[in-house]
């Protein structure tokens, strides 16, 4: 799916994340509360909405690894495979404390209101979140494992369904989608465009 970025300024829209930093982050925000619950499988759902919601925000992935379609929901498989021998085990309490990752201070604060967000439900409840959306949903074959769920899918619905109370935006961004466009009775022009840039950059 083709978007259109207006305003899109700084690190918070183009960087890329290593994806074992983001979920490093998360560990070390779960490791800081009274009663740390983060588990392999809570992480991936954190992992799963930061990504979504990146989209719906810039457009852009926030790390490059693909989310796929599996049982338990969607997963990272390179974190995956980093955690799994953990089994349920709260990730916090079962390995060493890791170095903070050095994050942009946008992408820090993005993280912190995902985690502020997702954080509060329990696994098996991110799990029955994840079943009843549409990426993941649409995607999934039984059994199956290493299907990708398409980032268009990802961003078309992040973008449409998130319930306003949960919507993480970039002040400085807008994500035009074709179904936006097509809300319109005609094609902005490149002068509305560039008045809409200008407006958000002021």
């Amino acid at each position: 799916m083709s978007v259109i970025h207006v305003g899109v300024k700084d690190q918070a829209s183009g960087a890329v994340v290593p994806v074992d930093d983001v979920a490093a982050y998360f560990v070390h925000l779960d490791a800081q509360q009274p009663e740390p619950d983060v588990t392999p499988l809570k992480l991936q759902k954190l992992l799963y909405y930061a990504q979504g919601q990146y989209l719906a925000a810039t457009g852009r992935r926030l790390f490059n690894e693909t989310i796929e379609a599996w049982d338990n929901g969607p997963v990272v498989n390179r974190v995956y495979a980093r955690y799994a021998g953990l089994g349920n085990q709260i990730i916090a309490t079962s390995q060493p404390s890791a170095v903070l990752p050095a994050l942009t201070e946008p992408v820090r604060e993005f993280l912190d209101r995902i985690w502020e967000i997702y954080s509060v439900f329990a696994s098996s409840r991110l799990v029955t979140m994840t079943h009843a959306e549409a990426p993941w949903r649409d995607t999934y074959q039984s059994g199956a494992r290493h299907i990708p769920i398409p980032d268009a899918d990802l961003l078309q619905w992040f973008h449409n369904n998130t319930p306003a109370d949960r919507e993480v935006l970039f002040d400085d961004v807008v994500v035009i989608t074709p179904d936006d466009l097509a809300a319109l009775e005609d094609e902005p022009t490149a002068a509305e465009l560039q008045y809409w840039r200008q407006t958000i950059d002021d």
